[in-house]
């Protein structure tokens, strides 16, 4: 199953109809920048993500479509270095608020770092600086990285 329309269902949950439109904003903003510095979003895995933000309830200015281009436009002026990607979870861990959905956010921004079978070292940063912004515990980045190995679509 692709990335993202694994992770429009995962939307589907009835938490994430709670999501303010900063925090929905937010999510995604997360979730592309670990996809744009994974490498390049394909067309199909744009649409994907529109879709996939389609299951949030979406009240922003933008349509979701817009919303995913503007949101990858803005990753795509990212510098993967260890003090931009600080800087930018940091803001992205205020925008989320909530501690489970920060651990949520990292959790999908992990199944799309790994989506490609490989962990490339801009990811391996990108995850690392996600961690310490959003301040995740080490016993809480094992429990999702468990999670993720266990599931059968990896």
């Amino acid at each position: 199953m692709p990335i993202f329309q694994m992770i429009a269902n995962k939307l589907t949950e009835r938490r994430f109809a709670k999501l303010t439109q900063e925090q929905n904003e937010a999510l995604i903003d997360t979730l592309v920048a670990t996809k744009v510095i994974d490498g390049k979003i394909l067309p199909e895995e744009e649409q994907e993500l529109a879709e996939a933000v389609n299951m949030l309830t979406w009240n922003g200015s933008h349509s979701p479509e817009g919303f995913v281009q503007a949101s990858i436009a803005r990753a795509r002026q990212i510098q993967p270095t260890p003090n931009a990607l600080s800087e930018l979870f940091v803001t992205l861990g205020t925008r989320l608020g909530d501690e489970w959905l920060r651990e949520e956010a990292y959790y999908l921004s992990s199944l799309v770092a790994i989506s490609d079978q490989e962990v490339h070292e801009d990811e391996r940063v990108l995850l690392q600086s996600m961690v310490q912004a959003f301040g995740i515990s080490a016993e809480t980045q094992s429990l999702i990285i468990r999670k993720i190995s266990r599931e059968e679509n990896f």
